[in-house]
């Protein structure tokens, strides 16, 4: 049965580290930024190959460089003026290099460079949760802020995240339908066979949700999860800048209190009757004044973002061939599948 397998993946946990090969962060770059030659560097391993991260440990701290496209240079140093703005704590706060920007541009590359933050990752303690929730609930609203502060060029710069509900349709009908031998092996024969015999709910769903009027885009963090909450002291700090966007903040709300709960389900499976019965229940009360008015439109709103991300593994996959995003495949289609239970929904898409 399909009920075995929820909340049984997790792509993002602590991540390994690792010795990259010489000159991976060139000494160019590291002088633009004011640094000697550190001490010793690892790279932090993730599925992510749009970008890479590094720690550069030297005798009295250490630092983390990030690499990513040259083409993303003028959005990247956008993204870390406007988390340099957040309140003091509240965020991962970058460093201007020696001209006085936050980002260098060397060998093709686009750097930013910010202080390593001590702490570990969320972890789904269920005495933590809602410390860690609050922090996304700050930052979210410190965010709309500045994005109503932006010129007109900056809002143009950062991109809004467009939700195509044929997209979602084009992505189940084809792991339904017309998988090749990869995606079944991602996705696994249990979940493809649940699939089948739901597709029909599933399609009634995407053609619900299709219909949704969404709210206006405001400035957000789009990825706010257990993996971007470094529970630091005094309070947690967020990281990542590079997942800022406009876009609806109900729909990243929604998708923060899943991905918060559903955590605390990962690591405590004894607490599933309380995250629905409580915690769940808890959230959509503190969501109430930003739109997300009961769980159904937890439920609604958290699962756009999922079918967002489903759609775009099938873009990334079927269209430009990359077959590294498969590793997430399994797991976006169960978080689809958790939120709809964890919400009080399950029959909306055959669990029961």
């Amino acid at each position: 049965m399909i009920e075995q397998a929820l909340y049984s993946v997790e792509t993002n946990l602590e991540f390994n580290q690792s010795i990259p090969k010489t000159g991976s962060v060139p000494i160019e770059v590291l002088a633009s930024f004011d640094l000697s030659e550190p001490l010793k560097v690892k790279l932090i391993e993730k599925h992510n190959r749009f970008s890479n991260i590094y720690l550069c440990v030297f005798e009295s701290k250490s630092i983390i460089v990030r690499s990513t496209q040259i083409e993303s240079a003028e959005l990247l140093g956008l993204q870390c003026q406007v988390f340099s703005r957040l309140s003091e704590g509240l965020a991962l706060r970058p460093i201007k290099n020696v001209k006085g920007d936050y980002v260098t541009c060397e060998s093709g590359n686009a750097w930013m460079v910010y202080p390593y933050i001590e702490g570990p990752l969320f972890d789904g303690s269920p005495h933590q949760v809602m410390h860690a929730f609050q922090r996304c609930l700050e930052v979210t609203d410190e965010l709309e802020l500045l994005g109503e502060q932006l010129s007109t060029e900056e809002r143009e710069l950062f991109p809004e995240v467009k939700y195509d509900a044929s997209g979602w349709e084009i992505a189940i009908d084809y792991l339904v339908k017309d998988s090749p031998e990869p995606v079944l092996a991602a996705l696994g024969k249990d979940l493809q066979s649940f699939l089948v015999q739901n597709y029909a709910r599933l399609s009634a769903l995407v053609d619900e949700l299709s219909c949704w009027s969404l709210p206006t885009a405001s400035l957000i963090h789009y990825d706010l999860q257990h993996a971007n909450i470094v529970m630091s002291e005094p309070s947690p700090t967020i990281i990542d800048l590079e997942d800022i966007y406009f876009s609806p903040k109900q729909i990243s709300l929604a998708y923060c209190a899943f991905k918060l709960s559903r955590h605390v389900v990962f690591s405590n499976p004894g607490s599933k009757a309380w995250v629905i019965s409580e915690l769940i229940p808890e959230m959509t009360s503190m969501l109430k004044p930003s739109g997300v008015d009961n769980q159904d439109m937890l439920f609604g709103f958290s699962s756009i973002r999922n079918l967002n991300d489903i759609a775009y593994i099938y873009h990334l996959y079927y269209e430009r061939g990359m077959d590294f995003v498969l590793y997430d495949l399994r797991k976006k289609i169960l978080n689809f599948l958790e939120a709809a239970e964890l919400t009080g929904c399950p029959d909306r898409i055959g669990l029961r």
